[in-house]
């Protein structure tokens, strides 16, 4: 089924990564022995990871299925990357799910569209293309959690909790957006690029942001990038609600982005 072009899925990756900090010397530059030791030490490593890609085959990376709505029907290997296709096999529609790739896991959001949601029908399949992570052999892939249509959910309930933390942070931007997208929709002509020009200034982190549980935060954070990206197309258009290309006013735009905001929150 084709699905217009501003439709996106949210992909949410975690990771811990070592990192090598090096410190410069003022008025050289060259690097110290430290440093050339650390540069050698992350050149081994890229080199030790690109090895064991290399060496990876698909039958020794261990599968795990923590939930039954979502299934693994057929998994290969594209150089460095794995293609996972993935079935959903409930009779629900997916909203969200989880999967674990060797140490990193990555929470696919389907309720993260502008305009609407490319959520998972019951039956089809979906196409993941995934980098080989470190710790693939030993940890291999787990399917981890997975959120229906309805509220019910599958899998590690860490991992659910995690998904409905970060959806407790998307639902507290999209409220303050459709209130700022209200306000657009009421302006006149003369006012339109000010309200615009309003919402990215009223859009900045508050101090009690901070109190709140991390992943709660990261779900705030992200869906407030998504809605600057969505002020900047607001920008891109002509400083008019009423005129809009291909037919449709600006005004119908935001009436339909507010629309589908709002029947998003009943599923946060």
């Amino acid at each position: 089924m084709n699905r217009p072009k501003s439709s996106t899925l949210n992909k949410v990756f975690s990771l811990l990564i070592p990192a090598f900090l090096g410190m410069g010397y003022f008025g050289s530059t060259g690097l110290s022995s430290s440093q050339s030791e650390q540069k050698d030490a992350l050149d081994q490593n890229r080199e030790d990871r690109e090895v064991q890609r290399r060496k990876t085959k698909i039958e020794d990376i261990r599968v795990e299925n923590k939930t039954r709505g979502i299934i693994l029907v057929l998994l290969e290997k594209d150089g460095n990357f794995l293609k996972l296709s993935l079935k959903n096999g409930s009779s629900k529609v997916v909203t969200a799910y989880e999967i674990g790739v060797g140490e990193l896991t990555i929470h696919t959001e389907c309720l993260s569209g502008m305009d609407f949601n490319d959520v998972f029908y019951p039956g089809t399949i979906r196409q993941e293309r995934l980098a080989l992570e470190p710790g693939i052999e030993e940890s291999g892939i787990k399917i981890l959690a997975v959120i229906f249509e309805d509220g019910t959910d599958e899998g590690d309930i860490s991992y659910i909790q995690e998904i409905r933390q970060y959806r407790s942070g998307m639902k507290l931007q999209r409220e303050r957006s459709i209130a700022f997208l209200r306000d657009l929709l009421n302006s006149d002509n003369v006012g339109f690029s000010t309200a615009i020009s309003a919402m990215e200034d009223n859009l900045y982190r508050s101090n009690d942001e901070n109190k709140l549980p991390f992943f709660t935060r990261r779900g705030l954070e992200d869906e407030r990038h998504r809605f600057l990206r969505l002020i900047g197309k607001f920008k891109g258009m002509n400083s008019s609600p009423e005129i809009g290309p291909q037919g449709e006013s600006n005004k119908q735009k935001i009436e339909r982005i507010i629309l589908n905001y709002s029947k998003t929150l009943q599923q946060l």
